[in-house]
């Protein structure tokens, strides 16, 4: 959330005080070509993705994504800066998409898989964060409460992450924190941490035997 929060303001701010400085038109044609892309990919890809590799290093993978992302930032305004919005810095924009579509394997879409078919039945618009939760869940009467815990969770990130990312943003330009790039600092050190949270979870998910009798 915090990332498609700053992505907008960091091509809309002037290359000046750290961002890239594109019209609204351009901003849009890039965000709906992302859109585009990353519909394509997750659906023909993700679910073969999670089949074949298994949950947790898809959604280590993607992730993982996020560190890249956020010093991807910093790295097209200093290029920006110095030749303007030339071909290495479209090239790199080009490239921080293509990685936001591998980043979105970690939440995802629908797992439609032999080995998932648990999951595709009880939680069809899930990617590998809800496949951990919506598996952890003690029995199937279960499932709808834990799902409901998960999306009230994501809820409140929803509407915390994108004020606290859009804040940070702006403070980190006022006070010039890191040369106005404080905040990709600040999301890179989060991303490294929150990748912990997949060491844990269990490659391939819990399935329970009770599930697959239903098959």
């Amino acid at each position: 959330m915090a990332f498609r929060a700053i992505l907008p303001l960091f091509f809309s701010t002037p290359i000046e005080f750290g961002g890239l400085g594109l019209p609204p038109s351009t901003i849009g044609v890039v965000l709906g070509s992302f859109g585009v892309m990353d519909g394509i990919f997750q659906a023909l890809f993700f679910s073969k993705l999670v089949d074949r590799w298994g949950p947790k290093r898809v959604f280590q993978v993607g992730m993982s994504m996020f560190i890249i992302l956020y010093l991807l930032f910093p790295i097209m305004n200093v290029i920006a800066r110095k030749d303007g919005m030339s071909n290495s810095v479209w090239a790199l924009v080009i490239l921080q998409l293509a990685l936001s579509v591998i980043m979105d394997m970690a939440y995802g879409m629908l797992p439609y898989n032999l080995r998932l078919r648990f999951f595709a039945k009880y939680a069809p618009m899930i990617g590998c964060s809800f496949i951990f939760i919506t598996g952890a869940a003690v029995n199937k009467k279960s499932i709808g409460a834990t799902n409901g815990i998960g999306q009230l969770a994501a809820s409140v990130v929803r509407a915390i992450a994108p004020a606290g990312a859009t804040s940070l943003f702006a403070l980190s330009l006022d006070h010039n924190w890191l040369g106005g790039h404080g905040v990709y600092a600040i999301f890179t050190a989060l991303s490294c941490l929150c990748m912990l949270v997949g060491v844990p979870l269990p490659v391939r998910g819990w399935v329970r035997e009770e599930d697959d009798s239903d098959y």
